[in-house]
């Protein structure tokens, strides 16, 4: 090799008989990750996969339909009916934990002070 190629080292050609891998695929990550509803999604998927359960199974795919639309929260308080729109990408237990908190409201503006503290602490960006 040296008499053909003066320029090529030995360094080289030991370089070029080292065993090459092919460079590993890395795992493509959901772009519904992101989500609120995606976490409660899995984990239902997860409780069919060892259960079998179909209840369970179509809970996850009603949740996948919704997965990328805004929250609706219903407010009732005496005659008065409200009604406001979340983020999908807050965390569904976060939603649960406001509409419990909200059933023990007793005025319009307790039950707005709850959303509006929901929206600040899950902001984005």
């Amino acid at each position: 090799m040296k008499k053909e190629y003066p320029a090529y080292s030995f360094q080289e050609f030991v370089d070029d008989l080292r065993l090459r891998s092919r460079k590993k695929k890395r795992a493509v990550k959901s772009s519904l990750a992101r989500f609120g509803r995606y976490r409660r999604m899995e984990k239902l998927l997860q409780q069919y996969e060892l259960t079998g359960n179909v209840d369970t199974a179509l809970k996850a795919l009603k949740l996948r339909r919704y997965m990328t639309r805004p929250y609706e929260v219903l407010i009732r308080i005496k005659d008065l009916s409200l009604e406001f729109t979340l983020s999908p990408l807050i965390p569904i237990e976060a939603i649960e934990k406001l509409v419990a908190d909200i059933k023990k409201c007793a005025t319009e503006q307790q039950a707005t002070e709850l959303v509006q503290q929901c929206r600040d602490s899950h902001a984005i960006g």
